[in-house]
């Protein structure tokens, strides 16, 4: 209810409506709607004259008799009740509250049923993000999921694990993200899949992090506090890191992930070892390995970065020394050279052997007394680089012709097949 309100002025500072004037306001909008002769000069004139205290059917018998208007007890009847109805729902109190059925005031809100929620209008994430992550570890939603999926079909993806030398960045981040959709795909669809995350601990990323922190003391300092401070700076950046994926929202068994400079984990590769030794699967050979003076350390190859280096191109020949009738009739007793060309002359002292087309056509092409196999449709481009003014064609045949056709290396005392 309404409270009543002390004469004086509106809440809002207006001039605030009579007793009168708000009574004449309900019947106006009753009167205008029923089906009565109106008077001369409107219901409103006669509102104003009709007496305070008066119940709905005697005001409705009083504003009849003013208007000197017949009408049938129906219609007085109808005057009473609307009157009288009106007048006890919207009881008129002075009051600072507007008419909330005056178009002007009317919350169009109000008038549509919308439906109710409890949640938030803001997504309001950077307080709503923490309570969620922390919920979720409450709970042990991940040991609960987990369980739920024991005795199942196992699904596992091996994570290939980041270097654990700095906060993540675009590319760990969408790493992550794609094996998390995987793994849960996996798990709604009812199998077993746990995601055991790592990091990669070793190697040169960390240690070139650790040199630019260390500085020139790094020279008087023993290899072991060396290691110690790696140690250190791995274990900082992956609880960084772990940190960081937790808020992608990632499942995995985070409290025990793999370490690759962990005890358990060397010894498990220790183990590998001797069991490959013991099967006889271990032995002792040669091969290059890249090595960095200053870090004294191993390159991988994706750590090696070249010098930009133009060298040119020629063509060298090879004398053929097995039998050249074998490939064609016409060669029998002839000169005859196998021609390459290569964009590589560094790789000559290398050079084992010649490369054919089977399925290519070749010629044997007589040149200042010499023959020289090339691909016929290359002889005009190899003449002009050659200089060969004058030429002719001896034999043609296809590549499969050359198989097993020994050539002499041209500066090296070997054979080139």
């Amino acid at each position: 209810m309404r409270p009543r309100m002390r004469s004086g002025g509106r809440a809002d500072g207006g001039v605030r409506p009579t007793f009168r004037e708000r009574r004449r306001d309900i019947l106006l909008d009753e009167l205008s709607g029923l089906p009565v002769i109106r008077p001369a000069g409107g219901w409103s004139l006669l509102l104003n004259a009709t007496p305070l205290g008066l119940t709905g059917a005697q005001m409705a018998e009083q504003l009849l008799r003013t208007a000197q208007v017949a009408a049938t007890p129906m219609t007085r009847w109808g005057i009473a009740c609307a009157a009288q109805v009106r007048a006890s729902k919207r009881r008129c109190y002075h009051s600072s509250y507007p008419n909330k059925m005056d178009p002007h005031n009317v919350d169009l809100k109000q008038t549509i049923n919308l439906p109710k929620t409890a949640f938030s209008m803001k997504a309001n994430l950077p307080q709503a993000e923490p309570k969620m992550l922390e919920r979720w570890e409450k709970e042990k939603l991940y040991s609960r999921i987990r369980a739920s999926r024991a005795g199942r079909p196992t699904y596992i993806l091996h994570d290939g694990p980041p270097y654990a030398n700095g906060r993540i960045h675009l590319g760990t981040a969408f790493n992550k993200i794609l094996k998390d959709f995987f793994v849960k795909s996996k798990t709604m669809a009812g199998f077993d899949a746990p995601y055991v995350p790592g990091w990669d601990c070793h190697g040169l990323p960390i240690e070139i992090k650790v040199d630019s922190e260390l500085g020139a003391k790094k020279a008087h300092m023993p290899a072991i506090e060396i290691r110690r401070a790696c140690r250190k700076y791995a274990e900082k950046y992956i609880d960084l890191q772990r940190q960081d994926f937790k808020r992608l929202g990632v499942f995995g068994q985070w409290d025990d992930p793999y370490l690759t400079m962990s005890a358990h984990y060397q010894s498990v590769i220790a183990g590998a070892f001797v069991e490959f030794l013991d099967r006889g699967y271990v032995y002792k050979g040669l091969k290059p390995v890249h090595w960095c003076i200053k870090d004294r350390t191993a390159l991988a190859e994706a750590e090696v970065e070249y010098k930009d280096h133009t060298s040119p191109s020629i063509w060298v020949r090879f004398r053929l020394t097995s039998d050249p009738t074998k490939i064609h009739p016409g060669l029998a007793g002839r000169d005859v050279y196998g021609v390459i060309w290569t964009t590589t002359p560094w790789t000559m002292p290398a050079n084992m052997a010649i490369a054919y087309n089977p399925k290519y056509e070749y010629v044997a092409v007589d040149a200042a007394g010499s023959v020289y196999i090339v691909a016929a449709g290359l002889l005009k481009a190899t003449a002009e680089k050659c200089g060969w003014s004058d030429y002719h064609a001896v034999a043609g045949f296809t590549g499969d012709k050359m198989e097993r056709a020994v050539f002499r290396h041209p500066f090296l005392e070997r054979d080139s097949l």
